[in-house]
């Protein structure tokens, strides 16, 4: 798609594509109630599987209702965007100011992918909803997209040119929705090595893709097959005081658009391990994973897996497959191209963008209460940002001690899927590294 960001860009819906797609959401929300109500065969009370069938149910009637309310529409533009911003009057009549956009991402699946746009909470907060977007908004959240999510299936073309075009107004005109840059400047007096560095090249305090035997002691090595290195940071970036290594690693779980890691293995979550949160102890630079590894659902013995997981086990376990070959791939680039790249298991450059990704998106400074999901019988502080704009978050240890943000990347620049925001965390005292994960 040819694009000059300094003219406006219209998209009409396809009356054809509404129709296909108010079908299948019928279809699709017949399904999730045969879930819900246990009408299929391998649903047990209570299972995620039962719960993602009534979440699913809801979700796909709302798409069915917009659709057939949609087909009334279709003469008019629906998605706009131009210099000023981007409308989509499906969710509202306003132009958000492409200054407003923070953060692009995308959600889903092949066939139902959403570009999902992080706004200012200004912005967000003052943006006047049609009702429809009210009720997919709270069909959304439940399924964990607490941002603007923008569809383009009812349009004629390819998606990948849709969150193309998005990147590239954005970018031109005052946006932050590039992906290969940092989201937020962090503070000189929380990370004084890194004013002047350049995110996109490694450093003397960030090492991408550190080998598994730098970044897990020795008898716990193979623990790379379920949780990717991404890269080291040096504690001395964060506080001078500080000496030694920590590591941003991605664990493949959850499946695609699915819960959380940890969702399904309740029986083996402790003090260090429960959903959507893993604490490593730290020991001189390397990781001590402090659990069963039946945390991890892909490491179950599938004669364990009971009927309600056992679909989930088995498109996990191609995930996995995927996954390893997207992280080898993205691995090989860049020792031969000496830079981060998002490469599909196939070897191609995702959304076909060759550009180099930074190796982190913030360093130190405060970590921003976006999606992130404590379950661990953590305190965790909520404060307002020392600006007074943003609300942060500060964990503190049984022990009482503070935990400190060191970095933030999403998983998706090192790999095809991962999370929106991998959160790092490191407390001195006890030498414990926290790690959450931000699904927008």
């Amino acid at each position: 798609m040819q694009i000059d960001v300094q003219q406006p860009l219209e998209f009409r819906s396809s009356p054809i594509r509404l129709g296909l797609i108010a079908a299948g959401a019928l279809g699709m929300s017949a399904v999730g109630l045969a879930l819900g109500w246990r009408l299929l065969p391998g649903v047990a009370p209570g299972s995620f599987k039962q719960f993602a069938g009534w979440a699913g149910a809801v979700f796909f009637a709302a798409c069915f209702v917009v659709a057939v309310w949609r087909l009334f529409g279709t003469g008019r533009p629906t998605l706009s965007l131009s210099p000023a911003g981007f409308r989509d009057i499906r969710m509202s009549s306003a132009w958000v100011p492409w200054a407003a956009v923070e953060k692009l991402s995308v959600w889903g699946a092949p066939g139902s992918r959403f570009i999902v746009v992080k706004v200012s909470e200004a912005v967000s907060r003052s943006l006047p909803l049609t009702r429809s977007a009210r009720w997919t908004q709270s069909a959304n959240k439940s399924l964990g997209v607490d941002s603007l999510a923008v569809s383009v299936t009812e349009f004629s073309g390819d998606f990948n040119d849709f969150f193309a075009a998005f990147v590239q107004y954005a970018k031109a005109h005052g946006g932050l929705a590039d992906p290969r840059q940092p989201r937020h400047t962090p503070a000189a007096t929380s990370a004084p090595k890194q004013a002047a560095a350049d995110y996109t090249k490694p450093s003397a305090f960030l090492k991408p893709f550190p080998a598994a035997q730098d970044v897990f002691i020795a008898e716990q090595v193979d623990l790379e097959s379920y949780l990717h290195p991404l890269v080291s940071v040096d504690l001395n970036a964060i506080n001078p005081d500080w000496s030694g290594w920590v590591h941003i690693v991605s664990p493949i779980e959850p499946l695609a658009g699915m819960g959380y890691v940890g969702t399904a293995t309740e029986a083996f979550h402790n003090a260090y391990l429960g959903e959507n949160c893993i604490i490593f102890k730290v020991e001189g630079d390397r990781y001590r994973f402090m659990g069963d590894r039946r945390y991890f659902l892909a490491n179950w013995p599938e004669a364990e897996v009971t009927a309600d997981l056992r679909d989930e086990y088995v498109e996990l376990r191609e995930q996995y497959r995927e996954q390893e070959a997207s992280y080898r791939n993205g691995l090989d680039t860049y020792r031969r191209l000496g830079s981060v790249h998002c490469v599909e298991p196939d070897g191609r450059f995702k959304f076909d963008n060759p550009e180099p990704y930074p190796l982190i998106e913030k360093l130190g400074g405060a970590a921003e209460f976006w999606n992130l999901h404590f379950s661990l019988d953590l305190a965790v502080e909520e404060t307002l940002t020392p600006d007074g704009r943003k609300v942060q978050v500060i964990p503190t240890s049984r022990a009482g001690h503070r935990f400190v943000h060191v970095a933030s990347v999403p998983g998706y620049f090192y790999r095809s899927h991962g999370a929106d925001s991998i959160v790092l965390f490191y407390e001195p005292v006890e030498k414990l590294a926290l790690i959450l994960f931000d699904w927008s």
